[in-house]
């Protein structure tokens, strides 16, 4: 079996690995992860992966790190913290959560640009969901894609860039990336391909079913990215059967040492013991009878 399909086997197991405990009743034993078969728990996973990710980014240590959909640019600023050398870009589509967060960014030396990632240069409209009672964009699911799952959006025309012709010679090094961009990962994938063949490793999250129309589904994903020599070796299980974040290495780095700690550090995580819960306070005292 081929080192891209043994990676996708892997993935599979993971997934019904992640599921089954999930959904286990909780037994005496504690702090495992199917102790917490709610979105708490599932939440919890998903941040062993991202610390996981994080650790083999400080190890790999390289020259450029870019997050594609950054919003308030949090990976971009621990990684600033573990690579104070390397050049850090992150691209926010979203006018008004640019603004919100553009200060804390230069701040951090983060190169934080109020820019959508597609194919092309130009304007395109990018569409937030809008919560029909409260009358409040979903902030974190904006798409340049329209999505099945919400009747309203608001829409704001913005600038559009391609990664290889926004770094130009830099998309040539080594680098490594977070991409959230709700969809809309083939358009980031048509714009830098230079960029993806020299990623050493990549964050990125991926659907299982289409939400929204034209995307590419993560097994669509895998194979494009499969030509850039990128392979998933873990996963979580961020929304039950169709949505999760998935990590992706170089094809050339599965036997490094870095990718095995990466393994230990990930499944170390979930399966850590959970901080015990805070003792709840004592009853408040009765009050004096009165005499």
């Amino acid at each position: 079996m081929a080192a891209p399909d043994l990676a996708l086997h892997a993935l599979a197991v993971q997934a019904a690995f992640h599921e089954a405990r999930l959904a286990h009743t909780p037994d005496p034993e504690p702090n495992r992860i199917g102790e917490l078969h709610t979105e708490a728990e599932r939440k919890r996973i998903s941040e062993c992966l991202e610390a996981a990710f994080d650790g083999l980014v400080a190890a790999l240590a390289p020259p450029l790190v870019l997050e594609v959909g950054a919003h308030a640019a949090d990976f971009a600023r621990r990684c600033r913290k573990a690579l104070p050398g390397s050049r850090i870009v992150a691209f926010e589509a979203h006018p008004r959560v640019h603004a919100r967060f553009a200060a804390a960014a230069a701040a951090a030396k983060i190169e934080y640009h109020n820019r959508a990632v597609a194919a092309e240069v130009g304007t395109l409209t990018f569409n937030v969901p809008v919560n029909p009672r409260r009358q409040v964009e979903k902030a974190t699911m904006g798409s340049l894609l329209v999505g099945t799952f919400g009747a309203q959006h608001a829409s704001y025309e913005v600038e559009a860039v391609s990664l290889d012709a926004w770094l130009g010679a830099d998309a040539g090094k080594p680098s490594v990336m977070w991409v959230d961009v709700e969809g809309a990962i083939g358009m980031v994938l048509d714009g830098g391909p230079r960029a993806f063949d020299a990623c050493l490793a990549l964050y990125v999250e991926v659907e299982a079913t289409a939400r929204w129309p034209g995307q590419l589904l993560d097994r669509d994903v895998y194979a494009r990215l499969a030509r850039h020599g990128l392979v998933p070796v873990l996963r979580d299980v961020q929304r039950k059967a169709w949505q999760y974040n998935v990590l992706l290495v170089r094809e050339s780095l599965l036997g490094d040492p870095r990718i095995a700690a990466l393994h230990r550090d990930f499944f170390g995580r979930v399966f850590a013991p959970h901080p015990p819960a805070p003792a709840a306070a004592p009853p408040a005292a009765a009050p004096p009878a009165a005499g």
